[in-house]
């Protein structure tokens, strides 16, 4: 589903001496099935944003349209919209509550008013997905490792086969290999499924890798948008509003000065990095 927003704006406690303007003007265009990470620094309005999407919160002005759905102040609009919209907080183990995994991720479906037949192949469909054997379908959620539970706890959100997954640092707290197998995960669904995807991350790396746009805010407002390449080529920038490159453009960009070449520096993986030395070699370029 295409999002469009437009003059976006969202204030806290308005009208008082604790007024604070979370999203200011905000015009944003996510096409449908693309892949979207929000970064920018605490405060700077992402948790605000993907609340306004998912039709948690309702703008104080502007408008938020999603597929045919289009919701502003006073609309009731987003109760529409937010069917076909799934949301995962950080920590969403900590919302785990049956006593097996199997009722946690068919709570949702249930109350969605399907048959008992629907329900099991939505929960059986939605364990495969995120990569957990059926065979842990009476196991208590408790029971699961770290990892496992935050996929148990995905599953319940996917269950609902929503066309639009927002997942707000979803790897906070995971080990390396966790936040890799994770990560992956999403993606993998994001190009099976074609589904649209908005993360939010602090995680350079990851906003690299995986997005097709990047979204920066600052202050609530979009400071830089674009494809990674575009928006990492702008360092300056990125420094002025505290945010790292990737790593393996910092890398590049020091090959680049040690050795006096000239290596395109919007790949973001060892193996485009590999290639592009290997493309010099072809070529008969030094390196």
């Amino acid at each position: 589903m295409q999002i469009t927003i437009e003059k976006l704006n969202y204030i806290y406690l308005e009208g008082t001496p604790f007024e604070r303007h979370a999203i200011k003007e905000l015009d944003l265009s996510i096409p449908s099935g693309s892949y979207l990470a929000i970064l920018g620094q605490t405060g700077s309005g992402k948790s605000t944003l993907i609340q306004l999407i998912a039709g948690l919160l309702q703008p104080t002005s502007g408008r938020i349209q999603i597929g045919p759905y289009s919701f502003e102040a006073g609309n009731k609009q987003k109760m529409l919209a937010r069917r076909h919209v799934g949301v995962v907080f950080q920590y969403p183990e900590h919302q785990l509550f049956a006593e097996t995994i199997e009722k946690d991720i068919a709570f949702g479906p249930k109350n969605q008013g399907l048959s008992e037949k629907e329900i099991a192949e939505r929960v059986k469909m939605a364990m495969e997905w995120v990569g957990l054997p059926t065979t842990l379908l009476n196991r208590s959620p408790f029971q699961l490792s770290g990892g496992q539970m935050r996929r148990a706890a995905i599953a319940g959100v996917l269950a609902l086969l929503p066309d639009i997954l927002i997942l707000d640092e979803p790897t906070a707290g995971l080990d390396p290999k966790g936040r890799e197998d994770l990560l992956e995960m999403i993606d993998r669904l994001h190009r099976e499924r074609q589904m649209t995807v908005i993360l939010v991350t602090h995680d350079m790396n990851a906003a690299a890798k995986y997005a097709d746009f990047l979204l920066v805010l600052s202050e609530g407002s979009s400071a830089l948008f674009g494809t990674p390449a575009e928006v990492f080529q702008k360092q300056e920038e990125l420094t002025h509003l505290g945010l790292d490159l990737p790593d393996i453009t910092r890398l590049i960009m020091r090959i680049n000065r040690s050795a006096s070449l000239s290596l395109p520096t919007n790949r973001f993986t060892l193996d485009d990095l590999v290639e592009s030395l290997l493309a010099r070699l072809r070529k008969g370029e030094d390196l």
